[in-house]
């Protein structure tokens, strides 16, 4: 079988934590999110809020004790199944949002 992904994806072995910061127009909503797996493209959180795919927001992460912010494009989010009331969030990395904001090689050009 072959799968939809173009690029190898990453388990995270240990909790990071961080928030997504979702704009629509003037407001800006701050989300806790999980990150659950990482490509370099793109990566899967977890959230106790829904959020509307297209989305387009910030990304911030602390990984290994280097912060990290990137822009995302919301692709997916459905509630999950393993735990109750959250949601699963498939986020396609836009790029950093300065040159010097993500921990990710391929952003950084």
């Amino acid at each position: 079988m072959v799968g939809r992904r173009r690029q190898t994806r990453f388990i995270v072995p240990s909790t990071v934590e961080g928030r997504l910061c979702i704009r629509e127009g003037s407001l800006v909503t701050h989300l806790p999110v999980v990150l659950l797996e990482l490509s370099s493209d793109g990566c899967l959180i977890e959230s106790q809020e829904e959020v509307a795919e297209q989305a387009e927001g910030e990304l911030d992460l602390k990984i290994d004790g280097h912060p990290s912010r990137d822009e995302v494009r919301v692709v997916r989010c459905h509630a999950s199944d393993d735990r109750n009331g959250a949601y699963r969030i498939a986020a396609k990395f836009v790029g950093p949002v300065s040159h010097h904001d993500s921990v990710f090689p391929s952003h950084t050009n």
